[in-house]
């Protein structure tokens, strides 16, 4: 076809920018403007946006589900590889000593992976979660103290962060919480906390931490002698 009746049938086409219905006429020059006639092509089942899956009603008991639970089920295997292999090293994963985190978009940075600095946060998430996981045994009134820097309590004496390989979004850690080093002889007053990072996306151990915490009296502003209760209690979960 030339390029003569390619035009001439674009003019005819409804379609086409340059549609011009029967009875109009085109420009006389190229001041001239005349009307848009062209008319939008209807739309087929494959423009159209893919429909949200079905949600059932909303269970208030429960809390919500996340963007990695509904978007990524797919990390199931790699979940249970990894709380099976930490249970067979002896964490404790259904006492409190792990908890599944999802990584934040802006958690990333301009070398397009996590910045190391959020590490800190997901470890203090699970030191918390370890913490408020031993009651029971311990009073309530005593991990109320401790997770609000009440009476006795400890505070972090310094952390050392290991990062083996970096994690990208979209993805969700899961963070392995376990007490070693419970009041030796050399410092008792202390206790540490070992962690471990893994990513669901990847299978990989990204990260690990090791955080000395000192017994404080935060009404005395000093270090304070060790609670035989909360000292049972994390030697019960010792490695």
């Amino acid at each position: 076809m030339s390029s003569i009746e390619e035009l001439l049938k674009s003019f005819a086409d409804k379609h086409s920018p340059f549609y011009l219905p029967p009875g109009t006429r085109g420009p006389a020059d190229e001041n001239e403007i005349t009307p848009n006639y062209t008319q939008p092509r209807p739309s087929t089942p494959t423009d159209q946006p893919p429909a949200p899956a079905p949600r059932g009603p909303i269970d208030y008991t429960k809390p919500l589900e996340s963007w990695s639970s509904v978007q990524h089920n797919d990390w199931s295997e790699e979940r249970q590889r990894i709380l099976e292999r930490a249970k067979g090293q002896g964490w404790d994963v259904e006492g409190g000593g792990a908890v599944e985190w999802p990584i934040a978009w802006g958690e990333t940075d301009q070398f397009r992976h996590v910045n190391n600095v959020n590490f800190l946060s997901y470890f203090e998430t699970a030191r918390l979660s370890f913490l408020q996981a031993l009651s029971p045994p311990l009073p309530a009134s005593l991990v109320s103290d401790i997770l609000s820097g009440q009476n006795i309590g400890f505070v972090v004496k310094s952390h050392f962060v290991t990062y083996k390989f970096p994690v990208t979004h979209p993805d969700s850690l899961i963070l392995l919480s376990r007490p070693h080093s419970v009041s030796p002889e050399s410092a008792p007053s202390s206790f540490k906390l070992a962690h471990e990072a893994w990513s669901l996306k990847t299978g990989r151990l990204v990260s690990t931490c090791e955080t000395e915490n000192i017994i404080y009296d935060h009404n005395a502003g000093r270090k304070a002698a060790f609670p035989e209760i909360l000292k049972a209690a994390l030697e019960a979960k010792q490695e």
